[in-house]
């Protein structure tokens, strides 16, 4: 079963460095997790409709009023990283903005809102398999320089980061891009309907 601390012995055996008892035990390379993992989470996470950590879920209409553009005002719940959408179609428009509590809110002119979301999860046990290899090689990029040290940290860092983002200038695709390939045919292919409106363009 895998968790934090499974995840960074995984990103340190990458680097050829000593194991961890935990990520909260005091030693350097633990420190240098705990620096890193929240943020690279949060952020590796956000950045892609992950299916592991989307769903879509109705939000609560706030008593709080909106920004004089829109009409209504929705809180997400707190651990949501992202919102991609509010409908299923992506139509509607609306923002997002950052209440007085720290917790995002949805402002837009719909009176019910569903909205498609990306959750913060913390438990890599819960994460696809793909996903965790590239956490795994990413928490490895930024700690490189932190234990290994030098130009040869240096060196391994850069080495992580093209096999995570890869490099466009050698024609090398990285864990990531190949990851969110795999994801997103996880996913019913969307078929467009023809409507009145595309026939008539069509036809001129």
């Amino acid at each position: 079963m895998a968790d934090v601390t499974t995840l960074c012995n995984d990103a340190l055996g990458q680097l050829g460095q000593t194991q961890i008892d935990a990520i909260t035990d005091g030693s350097h390379p633990a420190n240098l997790c705990l620096i890193f993992y929240d943020s690279l989470r949060r952020s590796m996470i956000r950045d892609h409709r992950w299916n592991f950590a989307k769903s879509w879920q109705a939000l609560s209409q706030d008593v709080e009023a909106p920004p004089i553009k829109w009409t209504y005002q929705y809180t997400t719940p707190a651990n949501v990283l992202r919102v991609w959408a509010i409908d299923q179609y992506n139509l509607i428009p609306f923002e997002v903005i950052r209440g007085a509590d720290e917790i995002k809110k949805v402002a837009c002119n719909q009176a019910a809102v569903v909205a498609e979301l990306t959750f913060d999860v913390t438990n890599p046990d819960q994460w696809d398999g793909m996903f965790y290899m590239v956490m795994s090689t990413a928490l490895a990029w930024k700690l490189a320089p932190g234990v290994i040290g030098g130009d040869t940290g240096l060196k391994t860092a850069r080495d992580k980061f093209i096999e995570v983002f890869g490099s466009p200038a050698q024609g090398i695709n990285g864990l990531l891009k190949e990851a969110k390939a795999v994801d997103g045919q996880e996913e019913s292919t969307l078929v467009l309907q023809s409507t009145s409106l595309t026939t008539d363009i069509r036809n001129g």
